[in-house]
């Protein structure tokens, strides 16, 4: 028999067992992006729990408490100040890290259930100079954003002209390492809310 839990080769139902099922692909679309048999064995070891949404993906726990705490913070959340409560509903759902990549706008999320990557448009295409880190320019775009006066593309490029090209949120802390190109970094605590 066949052990196709142990080996990333094709898993084909029909032929090892004979029994007339369907040909199963050894590979899936989760997301966009592709995994084996042998990926969702592992996660479910690690625990991970794989189920399918209602557009008829398969998604993995991970992704849909992110999906949840997302969607109860967008619903909730206050226009001026609007980040905290974000935060702090990530938070409660077991995000411990946030790390953004500008100007790709890559996000990675690392949770308690595993780590989920959510890609975002970029802010450019092909190579590009990188601007020089300016403390103030990020400090403005900041404030502007935290005024509720910025939708967060827009902070997101006004980060990447001040010359951000990744940052860190570390839920548990309360904080925001901005950092540039050179090593440069400003950090920035943002305050504890009450979320119902």
């Amino acid at each position: 028999m066949l052990d196709c839990w142990s080996k990333r080769t094709p898993l084909l139902w029909g032929e090892p067992f004979n029994s007339g099922w369907p040909r199963i692909l050894s590979r899936l679309r989760v997301n966009s992006l592709a995994i084996s048999w042998e990926d969702i064995l592992i996660n479910s070891r690690r625990g991970a729990r794989w189920k399918r949404s209602k557009q008829g993906e398969i998604v993995s726990k991970a992704i849909e408490n992110l999906q949840h705490a997302f969607a109860k913070a967008m619903a909730n959340r206050p226009r001026v100040g609007g980040f905290p409560y974000l935060a702090e509903c990530l938070r409660r759902s077991g995000v411990t890290r946030n790390l953004w990549h500008l100007p790709s706008c890559q996000s990675l999320y690392l949770t308690h259930l595993g780590p989920v990557a959510m890609p975002g448009a970029p802010l450019a295409f092909g190579p590009v100079d990188v601007p020089i880190f300016d403390r103030e320019a990020l400090i403005s775009a900041l404030r502007t954003d935290q005024a509720g006066e910025s939708p967060f593309p827009e902070f997101l490029a006004a980060s990447w002209r001040a010359g951000v090209v990744s940052y860190d949120v570390d839920f548990a802390t309360r904080t925001v390492a901005y950092y540039g190109s050179n090593g440069e970094v400003y950090i920035e605590e943002y305050p504890a809310v009450e979320v119902d």
